[in-house]
């Protein structure tokens, strides 16, 4: 069908052309949409964080393509720095939360903030955690 256009090129072919292209590329590859869960962003979160990360899962990979001892030390070392870390910025984070509290409704809101019991505007109970 392709052929057939492409052999006459004029415009009144052009647009017959692309309704064809377009219907052969659907049938090859079809539009599917996609659900994307918006997570928030913890506000711990950093470049060090991310960058540890990223060098975890680059040694998983290498790991799990080998099986070598010496790659599962690698990466069990790597396992373990980014738990460090990211147990270190949410204790360091949280510290500070609670320090700034000078009231015990502050307290109480800071609290409730930390395990997810926020209390929005229209005073329905938040349903996402931190």
């Amino acid at each position: 069908m392709l052929k057939n256009c492409l052999s006459t090129t004029t415009v009144e072919n052009a647009d017959h052309l692309n309704q064809a292209m377009k219907t052969e590329i659907d049938h090859c590859a079809p539009v599917r949409t996609r659900t994307i869960s918006a997570r928030p962003i913890s506000p711990w979160f950093s470049l060090e964080i991310k960058e540890a990360k990223r060098l975890r899962r680059q040694a998983e990979r290498k790991w799990r393509m080998t099986k070598l001892q010496v790659h599962r030390d690698i990466f069990t070392h790597h396992r373990d720095r980014v738990n460090s870390i990211v147990e270190e910025r949410k204790k360091t984070y949280y510290v500070n939360q609670l320090q700034g509290v000078t009231s015990c409704k502050e307290l109480f809101q800071v609290t409730d903030c930390i395990f997810g019991n926020e209390i929005r505007k229209d005073n329905s109970p938040s349903l996402h955690g931190f």
